[in-house]
């Protein structure tokens, strides 16, 4: 999880994908303390809920808005030298699955 944070090519949506119940959320949790105190320009947030979560972080009435308005959001943060990353668990990829989206 330390590497994902810390590869500053990365710009966008990271899914961490592994059995249940292996950790990940606690991993993800762990590195991004370690990670956010020698960086103040990047923003980490794990996603662990469901769908209407994601609606809600990115305050869109429909779930299909979502992509389009991260874009503008990663744009405008780049370009104000900010960094954000949004880590999905495995709990949020099996809704995507379960409605036909991966």
């Amino acid at each position: 999880m330390s590497n994902v944070l810390s590869d500053t090519a990365l710009t966008g949506v990271t899914v961490v994908h592994a059995e249940l119940g292996v950790g990940k959320s606690v991993a993800v949790a762990l590195a991004m303390l370690g990670w956010a105190k020698d960086n103040p320009q990047c923003i980490t947030v794990l996603v662990r809920q469901d769908l209407a979560r994601l609606k809600d972080f990115f305050n869109v009435a429909d779930i299909s808005f979502v992509p389009r308005v991260a874009e503008l959001i990663f744009s405008i943060l780049f370009d104000a030298g900010v960094r954000l990353q949004l880590i999905w668990t495995t709990s949020l990829m099996t809704n995507w699955v379960e409605m036909g989206r991966c």
